[in-house]
């Protein structure tokens, strides 16, 4: 009897803690302001939307910030609206008083309005064109804390006359992968590089032929399109626009994976690695490694 008192006692125990726990974190949970900082520019049609969040810890002591809300974009082109996501949906930042922490929000190809700078020339059975919103004004809308409701207005534009070839290029490309000319939007790939390697319609176009090309089991293509990528938007400062920070790198094991032999995968990570040494970009290198079976360069 005694040791059945003692394992409830130990059973319930938790339950006392969990009980007197909940009411600091309810606290901490407040004492967290999200900013939402408006685009200093507006966004050019087909680029990729991105967004920044700073919270800040408004208590007088630690608090954590472990919850970011979804946002919403609203405008006349849209019914109802898209949904914005955090790109970190697992935040846990321990924030001292007064502290600050920044992150993003990004929104790819959820839109159904397709861009087709040929539609008037031509059809196809099913609409296809580029997912993306069309030039106009929008309004986000989010939770600037727990309790209330606000929201920023952003324009999308028209770019200027010597970006219109690389909007339309890029539209071009998402067509030829939707009617499966697969090539072509490789080849598409490959000359936006060729002709502005640090447009963002590049490293849209670059991000879509490299998934073309592993999913056709290209894989000197493949490979040659996720280098091109790491050369100019592997930068820490606008990774996130281009997919999860620093998650695309994810699409990059895969790559690898089916592409390379373990002595060139281990060189492929390690130049990564080196040319970005952040902290974020380790991390997912090292998963890379662990999820393709290399040991980690710390094992070794």
């Amino acid at each position: 009897m005694r040791y059945i008192a003692s394992i409830f006692i130990f059973l319930i125990s938790p339950l006392s803690l969990v009980c007197e726990v909940i009411p600091p974190v309810e606290s901490l949970r407040k004492a967290i302001e999200f900013e939402w900082l408006a685009p200093e520019q507006p966004f050019k049609m087909g680029e990729i939307l991105h967004f920044t969040v700073i919270g800040r810890n408004t208590a007088s002591d630690t608090a954590i910030c472990y919850a970011l809300d979804a946002a919403e974009i609203h405008g006349d082109s849209l019914e109802p609206f898209l949904v914005v996501k955090p790109v970190d949906k697992y935040v846990s930042d321990t924030l001292p008083p007064g502290g600050t922490a920044t992150y993003y929000y990004v929104l790819v190809d959820d839109s159904q309005w397709l861009y087709d700078p040929l539609k008037s020339v031509r059809s196809y059975k099913d609409e296809v064109g580029l997912p993306c919103l069309p030039p106009g004004e929008y309004k986000l809308k989010f939770r600037r804390r727990w309790d209330r409701g606000d929201s920023l207005d952003f324009k999308m534009i028209l770019p200027e006359s010597d970006e219109k070839t690389l909007l339309d290029s890029l539209a071009l490309a998402f067509i030829a992968f939707q009617v499966g000319r697969y090539e072509d939007a490789i080849k598409t790939a490959f000359w936006l590089n060729e002709t502005a390697p640090e447009s963002p319609f590049t490293a849209r176009c670059l991000i879509l032929g490299r998934g073309i090309a592993w999913n056709q089991y290209a894989c000197e293509e493949a490979m040659a399109l996720d280098s091109l990528f790491w050369e100019s938007f592997g930068g820490p400062e606008i990774r996130y626009r281009y997919i999860g920070y620093p998650g695309i790198m994810r699409a990059t094991g895969g790559i690898i994976q089916r592409c390379a032999e373990p002595e060139r995968q281990a060189r492929y990570l390690d130049r990564l690695e080196k040319k970005f040494p952040d902290e974020c970009m380790r991390e997912e290198i090292d998963a890379v490694r662990k999820t393709i079976g290399l040991q980690n360069k710390d094992n070794k």
